[in-house]
C-alpha cells in the first residue's frame, strides 16, 4: 500500500493514514500504540554476590499493534549480566546493556523478559529499562521504568539464652589507663 495522507486527531491520541493499493483507496487505520514497561526486582534487599532476578513487562495498550518493539536495559555497573530470557523475541547482550527485540506485540497483549543478574556491591542499586516501537507512543511517559535494592542489614547477635542485653559500655578512662 502507498500512503496518501496522514491526519493526527485532536489532542494527538490518534495518528490515521489514508492508504491506496490495487483495489482499495481511502483506507484509514489508527497508527498509534500505548506500551507500558514494568519493572521489577525478585528482592528488595542483596548482597554483593547475591543473585538477582528482574522481571520487565511489555503491556501494548493499543490501539494498534507495536513492530519492532524493543526494550533495552543498561545494567549499571553494580550488576553482572548473567542471562535474559523471552518468550517472544530473543534477547542479547553488549557493552552492558540487554536488548530484547519483541518483534510485534498486538494491541492488548503482554510480553515478558526475565533478567538474570549478580550484585556487585553491598551499596544501594537502581535498574533502569525502556521500552519503544516503530509506532507513536500515544502515553510515553509510561514507556520507562526501574526497580531500587538496597543492601542487607547484617544480622543482629543474640544471646543462646534468648535474653536481651544491652551492648557492653567502655569507660573511657579506665581504657586509657589500663594500657598505660
Amino acid at each position: 500500500s502507498k500512503v496518501l495522507d496522514v491526519a493526527v486527531s485532536p489532542g494527538g491520541q490518534n495518528i490515521y493514514t489514508a492508504a491506496a493499493d490495487e483495489s482499495k483507496i481511502g483506507v484509514f487505520g489508527i497508527i498509534a500504540t500505548d506500551l507500558k514497561l514494568g519493572l521489577t526486582a525478585d528482592a528488595v534487599v542483596a548482597n554483593a554476590g547475591s543473585p538477582l532476578a528482574y522481571t520487565l513487562t511489555v503491556t501494548n495498550n493499543g490501539p494498534s499493534e507495536a513492530t519492532h518493539t524493543v526494550v533495552t536495559d543498561v545494567l549499571p555497573a553494580a550488576l553482572s549480566y548473567v542471562s535474559a530470557v523471552t518468550g517472544q523475541g530473543d534477547c542479547s547482550y553488549a557493552d552492558n546493556s540487554v536488548i530484547c527485540h519483541l518483534d510485534t506485540l498486538p494491541a492488548s497483549s503482554t510480553a515478558t523478559v526475565t533478567l538474570h543478574t549478580t550484585v556487585n556491591t553491598n551499596a544501594p542499586v537502581t535498574n533502569a529499562a525502556r521500552v519503544a516501537a516503530d509506532q507513536r507512543d500515544i502515553h510515553p511517559d509510561d514507556n520507562r521504568d526501574s526497580a531500587t535494592i538496597t543492601k542487607k542489614q547484617a544480622p543482629v547477635s543474640t544471646p543462646h539464652d534468648g535474653a536481651a542485653r544491652e551492648p557492653p559500655t567502655i569507660n573511657p578512662a579506665s581504657a586509657a589507663g589500663a594500657n598505660a
